[in-house]
């Protein structure tokens, strides 16, 4: 019988790392064997002593770490973990596009879509609205499509400045781009224009009803007294607006739309009132502001937006009163594209009930590590690439969304494990004191894949320290400490006693998390949903976790992000006299 010579058992090694690599150290010896067969059919003859070696290799493979799979495969076949991911991500990309996707645009043509972010400057955005953002941005670059991005701050009783500079952090940060900017404050005189334009042309008019004598009128479909007035008096009327000499409260412009139609929308709704509150920007140049349906209007027709997609809030109702009020520009009907709602399951997404809770002191902040603010996101080390992926995941439809927070959680975690440097770190820390070690020292990847990052060095210690909750051996059992070595639980006590067994890797021996003598205290924020429970608050999520990490944090910058393995991502906050961050992600 021919004998596998040491080339064949080369290639089998490489496969099986291969395949480990793939599926998360675990390789399968079924597939492995159809792989080499299939690639070298001058093997199938050695079928059966190449299938013994196969199982040879991955049960000695499976109490592998992946850190020990990634060093091997590189220095055995350097080129092969790089070409086999690529294709692994090529295929994963194609099956989301497939599957997912954006649903393609009607009467869409590349180089001629424009589309805008039009965010009100009242409020911090939290993900709902980022990942609004976010579909536009999508869009946009699938057509190789114009971006305006268009700051709605019309009502200066709400309009912050503070909120502008938040919002364009945010889109930053997502990865949104735009091609223009502009505040809809600086056109107000353009829409003024527009209205006397349309006041002429009998499309708009003066009304000083009360609003409850204008609503019993337009609940039967019947006209207001002022409403076929001449046009002299609207346009005079609406001077006196704009001059002070009608006060707040004592009249609006309406549009003269379409008194019997179902959509109550379109029965004479108000486009402009007056409002003496102080703009952050145009201070009290202005008294007479247009309401959002006339406003977003004027900028779909001025800028030629050809699709208007958002949210399915505004819904079709609206939509047939912007589009009415368009053509009345003389501008052309966008496509309205309405997409459900997103929502986290766990965690507030509602600008009106993220302000209470701050309001309340329920918070700390717009930013606290428990919202779902752009801010409090980024903060919190929320990789920014995750909202692409959820609008991926979720698709887009017209029915609202609600995205469990692990979906969330798995994303951000997956983006964050490519780049996060690895340290060590125990919690409620335990000593272990070991007889027979030998002085030295090891060397560790901060990453098992990024060699420039470098190595991180631990000295080897008499004195060890696990995590208290990984106490779950007995007097004589040995368990392998982690990339270092096997020792043997002589006593369980206040400390732990063992002795040194062996460095070599032992099938099936438990493996432990440790840091060495000179390890660092570390003291993390560990957040957790505002609401496990539907509308109600878990008053204890936010706590606080104390462990030990090895001294190699001291290497790091402020706000990096690490893995401590098998326990969770963390950004650093404090490198100095007190180490503390908090936790990203919990294992």
């Amino acid at each position: 019988m021919k004998e596998i010579n040491d080339d064949i058992k080369n290639k089998i090694m490489i496969d099986v790392l291969l395949n480990a690599q793939i599926h998360n150290g675990s390789p399968n010896a079924k597939v492995v064997l159809g792989s080499l067969l299939g690639k070298n059919p001058e093997l199938r003859p050695l079928a059966k002593q190449i299938n013994i070696e196969v199982q040879k290799f991955v049960d000695e493979i499976n109490s592998w770490d992946r850190t020990k799979i990634s060093n091997t495969l590189i220095d055995l076949a350097p080129n092969a973990m790089k070409e086999t991911q690529a294709r692994k991500d090529k295929k994963s990309e194609q099956r989301k596009e497939q599957k997912k996707g954006l649903p393609d645009l009607a009467n869409a043509l590349k180089g001629k879509v424009r589309v805008r972010y039009a965010p009100d400057p009242s409020k911090f955005p939290h993900l709902g609205q980022g990942m609004n953002y976010m579909i536009n941005h999508m869009y946009a670059k699938k057509y190789d499509g114009y971006v305006l991005l268009r700051f709605d701050d019309t009502n200066p009783e709400k309009v912050d400045p503070i909120y502008y500079d938040a919002i364009k952090d945010g889109l930053k940060w997502l990865g949104c781009e735009w091609d223009e900017e502009v505040k809809a404050s600086n056109f107000i005189n353009e829409m003024y224009d527009m209205t006397t334009e349309l006041i002429e042309k009998r499309e708009l008019y003066f009304c000083s009803c009360e609003p409850l004598e204008f609503n019993e009128k337009k609940d039967e479909g019947l006209p207001c007294k002022h409403r076929n007035l001449e046009t002299k008096i609207h346009t005079e009327n609406f001077k006196g607006m704009l001059s002070g000499e009608i006060k707040k409260g004592e009249g609006v412009i309406r549009l003269k739309g379409v008194l019997g139609s179902n959509n109550l929308n379109m029965r004479d709704p108000v486009m402009f009132r007056i409002s003496d509150v102080k703009h952050p920007f145009v201070d009290e140049k202005y008294r007479v502001w247009p309401l959002y349906d006339f406003e977003s209007a004027f900028f779909e027709m001025k800028y030629n937006i050809t699709h208007v997609i958002r949210s399915g809030e505004f819904g079709q109702m609206r939509e047939e009163l912007q589009t009415y009020l368009i053509e009345l520009m003389g501008g052309l009907k966008p496509e309205f594209i309405s997409f459900g709602r997103f929502n986290i399951q766990g965690s507030p997404t509602s600008g009106r009930v993220i302000r209470e809770l701050v309001n309340e002191g329920v918070v700390s902040g717009w930013d606290d590590l428990r919202l779902l603010t752009l801010q409090a996101l980024k903060r919190r080390g929320i990789h920014p690439k995750t909202a692409k992926l959820l609008i991926e995941e979720a698709s887009i439809t017209a029915k609202n969304s609600t995205i469990a927070w692990v979906t969330l959680e798995s994303i951000s975690r997956s983006l964050l494990d490519e780049t996060a440097r690895r340290l060590y770190m125990v919690i409620d820390p335990l000593m272990v004191e070991i007889d027979g070690i030998e002085d030295g020292n090891i060397e560790l990847p901060f990453h098992p894949e990024i060699k420039d990052y470098g190595v991180r060095k631990m000295n080897i210690t008499k004195r060890v320290y696990i995590s208290s909750e990984d106490l779950n051996f007995k007097e004589g059992d040995i368990i392998r400490l982690k990339d270092f070595c096997n020792i043997k639980i002589i006593k369980i006590g206040e400390k732990i006693h063992a002795d040194f067994e062996s460095k070599e890797v032992i099938k099936g021996v438990a493996k432990i998390q440790w840091v060495n003598d000179d390890f660092k205290e570390i003291k993390l924020l560990d957040p957790k949903l505002l609401y496990p429970i539907k509308n109600e608050i878990d008053k204890n999520s936010m706590k606080s976790t104390f462990g030990y990490v090895e001294n190699n944090i001291l290497n790091l910058e402020l706000d990096t992000i690490v893995q401590f393995e098998r326990i969770g991502f963390a950004k650093l906050q404090n490198i100095d006299n007190e180490i503390t961050g908090h936790f990203i992600h919990r294992f």
